[in-house]
């Protein structure tokens, strides 16, 4: 159940680093070339096909694809490969990669089914494959292989190892030392014509001995790039901050407004407070009677030998009038001709106070609109 977790899981691994290989390239293919040679310079490669002890060289590079000669790479006289070296120095650009691609006759290829299981130990099964089908030792060979097909249904993949003597190997990487070159991968022969295409496996070449990639940038366009980022991130950043400092200021002026009209808000608030406060006042004092004018009235009307002893106001707006009088009849008289009152009637029978010897009187009485202040 390992076996098989680790087997998809590599299988995973390797479609998604095929996919962003292919990804990376349509990408690149997407840039404009100006823009690529500016940020990751011209990358060119050549390409050694070995026959024999001959060499013949080609470079490919954007502007195209040229012959660069031959060159007897394993035999040749060290004056006859610096003059070579010197002759193709000058087409070459700046950075180059050096692919080697090796002739069949010094290459055993062997065509393997193993359960699908071992793709996660392929190094070890290629070292028992190797001391079992080949008459050398691990450490006398270099080798590289290449999965050619999985099918799980069968529990199977298909890998293609391929075997060479680690003294030849050697033999082609001094040989290209001698002409200022170095290796960067040696790959075993594949059928073209098949439209096989090297993996990432498919480098005999040991890890140790590939040389480390040049930088992406070198320093001018690592400043050019920085430059380039400065400017972009003024550029987007400089409406947002412009942006930002528009909304606080628009945020202050708003928070001041809301703090002006909350006042304002208040003031009116008090203001009509105090408007009802006036108009309860004003509708109570037009409700009530003016106290202080019937009395005054009264004091005027009635004559002196009258005194008053109880004086009501009522809710209804009728008056009554309690007291003693030396004749008590010729007080509706009286009070009927004053405009101020109206209806006055007696309450209750009028009678004799034994003490003082005046009439007792209590008259009811109603005030005219007038009475309101």
């Amino acid at each position: 159940m390992a076996n098989a977790n680790t087997t998809r899981t590599r299988h995973g691994v390797t479609v998604v680093t095929d996919f962003l290989h292919w990804w990376g390239g349509e990408l690149r293919r997407a840039v404009p070339a100006v823009v690529t040679k500016l940020l990751s310079g011209e990358v060119a490669e050549i390409h050694v096909e070995i026959a024999g002890d001959r060499a013949t060289l080609g470079l490919t590079a954007r502007a195209g694809s040229r012959s660069l000669g031959s060159c007897e790479l394993l035999t040749g006289a060290e004056q006859q490969l610096a003059e070579y070296a010197a002759t193709i120095r000058e087409h070459l650009p700046e950075r180059v990669q050096v692919a080697v691609h090796l002739p069949a006759d010094r290459v055993l290829v062997q065509n393997l089914a193993l359960p699908l299981a071992t793709e996660a130990n392929l190094d070890n099964v290629f070292r028992f494959e190797i001391d079992r089908f080949t008459p050398f030792r691990q450490d006398q060979v270099r080798s590289a292989y290449q999965v050619t097909g999985r099918y799980p249904e069968k529990d199977q993949i298909r890998v293609r190892l391929a075997v060479a003597p680690a003294d030849y190997i050697e033999r082609i990487r001094a040989g290209l030392a001698r002409i200022d070159l170095t290796a960067t991968a040696i790959y075993p022969p594949l059928d073209a014509r098949a439209g096989e295409r090297p993996g990432s496996g498919w480098n005999m070449l040991p890890a140790a001995q590939r040389p480390v990639a040049a930088p992406l940038l070198d320093k001018t366009n690592q400043g050019l790039l920085v430059a380039l980022a400065a400017l972009l991130v003024v550029a987007l950043g400089l409406p947002l901050y412009w942006q930002h400092a528009q909304l606080a200021a628009l945020q202050d002026r708003t928070a001041t407004l809301q703090r002006a009209t909350a006042q304002t808000a208040a003031r009116l608030q008090e203001w009509r407070t105090r408007r009802d406060a006036r108009d309860a006042l004003l509708a109570h004092r037009a409700a009530t009677p003016d106290r202080l004018r019937i009395v005054r009235d009264l004091t005027g009307l009635l004559p002196d030998n009258t005194w008053v002893t109880r004086l009501e106001l009522n809710a209804n707006g009728s008056v009554t009038i309690q007291g003693e009088s030396n004749k008590a009849s010729d007080l509706v008289a009286i009070l009927e001709r004053y405009p101020l009152f109206r209806n006055v009637t007696f309450a209750a029978a009028v009678s004799r106070n034994p003490v003082s010897n005046m009439e007792r009187f209590e008259l009811k009485l109603a005030l005219t609109e007038g009475v309101q202040p």
